[in-house]
């Protein structure tokens, strides 16, 4: 069975964190961490994709990866729900279209995230 858990970012202290539970009130989302069960308003939050990379390091929603495309050539690109497919994809601003998640998880590497390390993504669109 596939196991369905979030991360969210505290905007406020700069850090990622691992959800606990989370709810709403009235227009607004709540979450609190494991470590210390604070409540966190309408925080980002991304879902796990049940996918690791080569290293083992499970990858969400929003992470950074880098991925062998083909015989020594690598591109990075962001972890994103494809509604249309229904799938897990890498959006790379070097294609058209988005990739497989799936596909690329077994050569594809976590190197961070859209909320800490957003220059990693810089020259790439």
């Amino acid at each position: 069975m596939r196991e369905i858990k979030f991360r969210a970012w505290d905007e406020k202290h700069k850090h990622m964190f691992i959800v606990k539970e989370f709810g709403r009130s009235e227009n607004n989302i709540w979450c609190t961490s494991k470590l210390n069960g604070y409540k966190h308003w309408n925080a980002p939050m991304m879902q796990y994709t049940s996918l690791k990379d080569k290293n083992g390091k499970e990858i969400y929603e929003g992470d950074i990866v880098r991925f062998h495309y083909k015989t020594g050539v690598y591109k990075i690109g962001t972890v994103v729900w494809n509604d249309l497919f229904g799938s897990w994809d890498i959006d790379c601003s070097d294609f058209v279209s988005y990739k497989s998640l799936g596909q690329y998880k077994s050569v594809s590497e976590v190197i961070g995230n859209i909320f800490e390390h957003k220059h990693m993504l810089e020259g790439t669109e």
